[in-house]
C-alpha cells in the first residue's frame, strides 16, 4: 500500500490535478508534430509519452520548431520520440513539477528541482509496477493525435475528457498498488532502483552517477545494492537496458541506431556488440527471429480457426 512519504504525497497532488480538471478545466500544451526532426541539441526523447504538471515557478521547454513557457498550474504532455530540453526557472514561486513516464511495465512519477545552472534536478521517484501504464500512455496518444488536428469544439471537448481519464487511472494506479518487493530494502536502494529504471536513456547513468545523485559515496552504493537485492548495480543497469532494448526491438519503425540511443548507448556500434554479447544475437537478427516467431504464431492461430 501507499506506505512512505513521497507515494502519499504524488496521490494527494494527482487527487487536487483531477479535481482541478473535472470542475475548471486545466490548459494542457503540447507541441506541434517534430516532422521527423529526431535530434534537438541538448535535448533528449522517450519511446513513451511524457506528462508534465507544473506545481511552481516556470519550465521552458525547447523542441525542434518551437518553444513553450509552462506555469504553474498548467500541463504540457510530450509525444513519444518528441526531442526536448527543459530550462526551470524561479518565475513568480519557486521551482517545482510533477514528472509523469511509462516505462515498458508501469509508471513512473518524481519531482523537478531547479539546480544553479538552471536545469531541472530529478527527486523523490516512485514506481508503480501496473499493467495499465500502457493503456495511460494510450490516452495520451490520443490526446497528440487531437491536439495536431484540433480544429472543432468537440476536439476540445475529447481532449479535456482524456486528460481527466489520465489523472483518474493514475490516482487508480496509486491507490490499487501493493507492491512490496522487499520489505526490508532500505529507502537509499529503492530510490536507486527507480532512478535507473526512469533514466535508463540516460548515457551517464552509471554507479558514479547515481551515487552523485543520491548523495552517497559509489564503494558505499555498490555494496548495499548488492548485499540487498543479491545483484551488482553494474548487472542491473545493464540487464533493464537489455530488456528495454528487447522490448524496442518489437517495433519495426525504429532504428537499431534510435533504440541505442534510447537505452542510454550514444555510440550504436558499442551497443550492437554489447547486445550480441548478453543475448548471442545481433539486434537486427534478434528482431528477425522475433518477427518471425510472431508471424507463425499468427499462422498457427489462424489455421485452426
Amino acid at each position: 500500500m501507499l506506505s512512505n512519504r513521497h507515494r502519499d504525497r504524488y496521490q494527494a497532488a494527482v487527487y487536487k490535478w483531477l479535481s482541478c480538471a473535472q470542475q475548471h478545466g486545466i490548459r494542457l500544451h503540447c507541441p506541434a508534430p517534430s516532422r521527423g526532426a529526431r535530434l534537438l541539441e541538448g535535448g533528449h526523447s522517450h519511446f513513451h509519452p511524457e506528462l508534465f504538471l507544473q506545481l511552481g515557478g516556470a519550465t521552458e521547454f525547447r523542441f525542434p520548431h518551437e518553444t513553450i513557457r509552462l506555469p504553474a498550474g498548467e500541463a504540457l504532455l510530450v509525444p513519444r520520440k518528441m526531442p526536448h530540453a527543459e530550462t526551470a526557472h524561479h518565475w513568480r514561486g519557486t521551482f517545482r513539477n510533477l514528472v509523469i513516464m511509462f516505462p515498458r511495465d508501469g509508471v513512473t512519477l518524481h519531482t523537478g528541482v531547479r539546480t544553479p545552472s538552471g536545469k531541472p534536478r530529478s527527486q523523490d521517484f516512485e514506481y508503480f509496477k501496473t499493467g495499465k501504464g500502457h493503456q495511460i500512455a494510450r490516452y495520451l496518444d490520443d490526446i497528440e493525435a487531437l491536439q495536431a488536428g484540433a480544429t472543432q469544439p468537440e476536439s476540445e471537448e475529447a481532449m479535456r475528457s482524456l486528460l481527466q481519464a489520465v489523472l483518474a487511472y493514475l490516482r487508480l494506479v496509486m491507490v490499487q498498488d501493493d507492491e512490496d518487493d522487499n520489505p526490508k530494502e532500505s529507502a537509499k536502494v529503492r530510490e536507486c532502483r527507480f532512478f535507473v529504471i526512469s533514466h535508463l536513456h540516460d548515457p551517464h547513468l552509471s554507479v558514479k552517477y547515481l551515487a552523485s545523485r543520491l548523495q552517497c559515496s559509489a564503494d558505499y552504493l555498490s555494496h548495499l545494492f548488492a548485499v540487498e537485492t543479491g545483484k551488482r548495480l553494474t548487472d542491473f543497469i545493464l540487464q533493464e537496458r537489455m530488456a528495454m532494448a528487447k522490448q524496442n526491438l518489437a517495433n519495426p519503425t525504429l532504428s537499431i541506431k534510435e533504440i541505442a540511443w534510447s537505452c542510454g548507448f550514444a555510440d550504436p556500434g558499442y551497443f550492437t556488440r554489447l547486445f550480441k554479447r548478453v543475448t548471442g544475437l545481433p539486434p537486427r537478427t534478434f528482431r528477425q527471429g522475433r518477427n518471425a516467431c510472431n508471424v507463425n504464431s499468427f499462422e498457427r492461430i489462424t489455421n485452426s480457426m
